[in-house]
């Protein structure tokens, strides 16, 4: 009997201190961004998107909805310093679980993110499967923005990274990714930026959500290049699609291809599935790279003249697709090297084919890495036109 109390008893113990370190909701500051930024002293500065949970629960429209979120900053010399003055000024604990986006400042990145990078993979409460952008200015101001259709701004860019959740982000932006990127054969990594367009101080306050037209607008832009964890340079927007391309990314991208070759009309090719094997090469004392691009989908739209049931004209379009895509690569290969920067992994190639040679080669990998001979090859093919035939253009030329 006796025994059989003092079980219960431990038992009660044990449910008791397994609860000890529990905190209730109402005592969370929840985060759903992390923004991190440097002073011109070098002084780290962090500001938070903390989730107003009282507003979020309240229906559009109701009255004194106000926003959302705030934004709330804190700094210290090291991350975790400010980490901790962040504690001693808010009166909730940070929770981190729910944080999707960590945005970076152009300014921290050229002095190096390996300090960011080692603190959140050390943090048991960050998701490694956060989206990881940088922002060329004061990275407080870009979690201020608010949007329209989704009520929590870190959500909106998680959605605009992702491609609505589909997972069709050309540049990888996940924490996980930028970390084995960066641990890679030649320590290069690109990061997606996030961009604003049109009057941010406008979008910041609670009316801006209230009105159909937006003040600003956040979008994808560019891509930002990293080499040994610092920033070095961009990707122009133009130059993303070869990047895709060449790392095998591609999903559901639209294409504008010329109707012929002496260019003029424009037709749209929608990328349905695409596939690339690289090939590397080393003889003769030379490297060569093919990069070989398998791409299939659909006409989206078309101004050409002809007619979309001519096997010949389809065959015309499917060549003109093919030297964009060749065009788009190679493209990209060449701002690579302008950085002096493998941003196209082929350095990872080398090593896997050739890893007694990649011994020699990663020594001083940047000066082979220009020296490349790149030979590019891409087959397209049309699967669907659409659910009409001619294009409409041409109907109605023939009834001019």
């Amino acid at each position: 009997m006796k025994l059989g109390k003092t079980l219960l008893l431990l038992a009660g113990i044990v449910l008791i201190t397994g609860c000890w370190d529990q905190v209730e909701m109402d005592e969370l500051a929840v985060v759903n961004a992390t923004a991190f930024d440097q002073s011109e002293e070098g002084r780290w500065l962090l500001t938070y998107q903390i989730i107003i949970p009282r507003v979020v629960g309240m229906r559009t429209g109701g009255s004194g909805s106000g926003t959302p979120v705030m934004a709330f900053s804190t700094g210290g010399d090291t991350i975790g310093e400010a980490v901790g003055n962040a504690r001693k000024e808010l009166p909730r604990v940070l929770f981190f679980p729910h944080s999707q986006v960590v945005v970076i400042s152009r300014r921290a990145a050229e002095r190096g993110i390996g300090e960011i990078v080692d603190f959140y993979l050390r943090d048991e409460e960050s998701r490694e499967t956060s989206n990881v952008l940088i922002y060329d200015g004061d990275t407080r101001k870009i979690l201020e923005v608010l949007t329209n259709l989704e009520r929590l701004p870190g959500n909106a860019v998680h959605q605009l990274v992702e491609g609505a959740g589909k997972g069709d982000s050309i540049v990888p932006s996940k924490m996980h990714e930028l970390v084995t990127t960066l641990m890679g054969p030649t320590g290069t990594a690109v990061i997606p930026e996030i961009h604003v367009s049109g009057n941010l101080e406008k979008q910041t306050g609670s009316q801006a959500i209230q009105k159909t037209r937006r003040a600003a607008v956040l979008k994808m832009n560019r891509a930002a290049v990293l080499k040994n964890g610092r920033f070095v340079g961009w990707l122009a927007k133009s130059e993303l699609i070869g990047l895709g391309f060449a790392t095998d990314r591609i999903r559901n991208v639209e294409i504008a291809f010329p109707c012929d070759t002496r260019g003029g009309r424009l037709a749209t090719f929608s990328v349905k599935r695409s596939h690339t094997e690289i090939r590397p090469n080393a003889s003769d004392g030379r490297l060569k790279v093919q990069v070989k691009v398998d791409a299939s989908g659909v006409i989206a739209e078309t101004a050409c003249r002809t007619g979309l049931d001519d096997p010949k004209g389809l065959a015309r379009m499917e060549e003109q697709i093919e030297r964009r895509i060749v065009a788009d690569v190679r493209r990209t290969f060449d701002a690579s090297k302008k950085l002096n920067t493998d941003v196209l992994g082929f350095g990872g190639s080398f090593r896997r084919s050739y890893p007694r040679l990649w011994k020699e080669l990663s020594a001083n990998w940047d000066a082979s890495f220009s020296e490349i001979q790149l030979q590019v090859e891409a087959n397209v093919k049309i699967r669907n036109t659409g659910m009409i035939g001619d294009p409409v253009t041409k109907l109605l030329q023939e009834r001019e």
